[in-house]
């Protein structure tokens, strides 16, 4: 089931609270938070496979579409690195996995491919880690 609505949990009531719905509705899109923003990315409307993505502004509770990726892709892993986006792997528009990694740059609004994976998948988990000097 794809979706475009959203909730965040108010701490003081301890209750979940609607945002505003987003422009497209999403099924297995990839969500990562920079600068006070959340973005989503990706995903699949029912329909077919996106390769949109939206910003959601809290202070505001507004979703703005970004620019779209080169690739449609769901299932893909995500992580946040110097407030630049990197979308890795995922499944395309023929259901394939793709080894293809996109970094989007929220302050030009600009996706640039980077290195590919080795390998072909979907389903991966990705997180920033920052290392020590010493292994850079």
């Amino acid at each position: 089931m794809s979706l475009n609505t959203g909730e965040y949990l108010d701490p003081v009531s301890n209750t979940w609270r609607p945002i505003a719905s987003m422009h497209d509705k999403r099924a297995s899109a990839s969500g990562a938070a920079t600068n006070g923003k959340i973005y989503v990315i990706g995903g699949w409307d029912g329909s077919v496979h996106l390769n949109s993505g939206e910003v959601y502004e809290p202070e505001i509770d507004q979703w703005s579409m970004i620019v779209p990726a080169s690739t449609a892709r769901w299932d893909a892993g995500i992580a946040v690195e110097s407030d630049k986006i990197y979308i890795v792997g995922g499944c395309d528009r023929n259901a394939l996995c793709t080894l293809e990694t996109e970094c989007y740059d929220p302050e030009k609004n600009k996706w640039n491919k980077v290195a590919s994976l080795p390998v072909a998948t979907h389903g991966i988990k990705c997180c920033t880690i920052q290392l020590p000097h010493k292994f850079a």
